[in-house]
């Protein structure tokens, strides 16, 4: 009896002894399996954090590029701009240069224009003659060069009756006034006095000359002339 209790002990120790290997075998593989489920959570987690760090990386990317894109627009649209304005402000340039020279050049021949016309009414102001009857004289005056200039050339102590009164005169119209005062004053200065002026006489016979309205009365005063340096010779 006490060998088949003991036999029954050492089956029912080997039993126990069995069934805690058992145990322990599946506690084991139990932990084992824990420990790939959760290398294979870590595993998932990872990856998932890799591909959600790929794809903020690649949204990152995307955005630098479109700002990238939006700056490239921006510059193209800034010097697409400044070439318009630089272009605008070369034609307007232009033009503002084609009527200056426009103007420059409407400029220039009013300029010209009025200085042939005043050239001109010079030429003919110079070469006119004015003649002024007072009551008790007549001032005759010579146009200088220039519009309305003109010099007193002579000054006649009487009225002249003019046979035509008219705003001016040539040579030829005022000749025979003058050297008809001409051939009078030296008349009158040779005939003054016992020893008159002869070289007074002399420049008087030459404006008789000078404004001689003919040949004949040219060679008259030319023929006084002649006589009066002859008489200054004679004296000298």
């Amino acid at each position: 009896a006490e060998a088949k209790a003991a036999e029954e002990a050492r089956i029912k120790a080997e039993k126990e002894a069995a069934e805690a290997k058992a145990a322990e075998e599946a506690r084991i593989k139990a932990e084992k399996e824990a420990a790939e489920a959760k290398a294979a959570e870590e595993a998932r987690i990872k990856a998932e954090e890799k591909a959600k760090a790929a794809m903020d990386a690649k949204k990152k990317e995307e955005a630098a590029k479109r700002r990238q894109a939006a700056d490239a627009t921006q510059i193209k649209i800034a010097e697409e701009a400044r070439i318009r304005e630089e272009e605008a402000c070369h034609i307007q340039a232009e033009a503002d240069k084609k009527s200056f020279i426009k103007k420059m050049a409407v400029a220039l021949c009013l300029i010209i224009a009025l200085a042939m016309v005043l050239f001109n009414a010079s030429t003919s102001n110079s070469s006119s003659y004015f003649i002024k009857v007072k009551k008790s004289a007549t001032l005759i005056y010579k146009g200088t060069f220039s519009p309305t200039g003109k010099k007193l050339v002579m000054k006649i102590p009487s009225a002249v009756a003019l046979e035509t009164v008219k705003k001016s005169y040539s040579l030829d119209e005022v000749k025979p006034i003058i050297f008809q005062q001409y051939m009078a004053n030296a008349e009158a200065l040779r005939t003054s006095t016992d020893a008159p002026d002869l070289s007074a006489v002399m420049e008087s016979y030459e404006k008789s000359v000078e404004f001689a309205p003919s040949a004949k009365e040219r060679e008259e005063a030319q023929k006084q002339l002649e006589v009066a340096k002859a008489v200054l010779e004679s004296i000298q």
